[in-house]
């Protein structure tokens, strides 16, 4: 068995999934469980097809890591963007 990492989105009426370092694969659904149960039928699916049709399972997927930003980070960028405007005047 292969893991693979998917992305849910709130996409307003619903949720949207997609597979990190596979396109293709999608799936909605109008809870997150649903989405993600609907997203585990899609890409069997889309793996079954890849394979029928001579390609290969994605071997080298991307690792998908979570990192927590400190609020400091968000005030420090405020304080640079402030600094840094005159000097960007007029720049696009």
């Amino acid at each position: 068995m292969t893991e693979y990492n998917i992305v849910i989105e709130d996409a307003g009426p619903n949720y949207s999934a997609y597979v990190v370092g596979l396109d293709g694969a999608i799936s909605t659904g109008t809870t997150v469980e649903e989405v993600t149960e609907k997203m585990r039928e899609a890409l069997g699916f889309h793996l079954e097809g890849m394979r029928s049709h001579g390609g290969q399972s994605p071997r080298h997927l991307p690792i998908v890591k979570t990192v927590h930003v400190a609020s400091e980070v968000r005030q420090f960028s405020t304080k640079y963007l402030d600094e840094c405007a005159p000097m960007c005047d007029g720049v696009s």
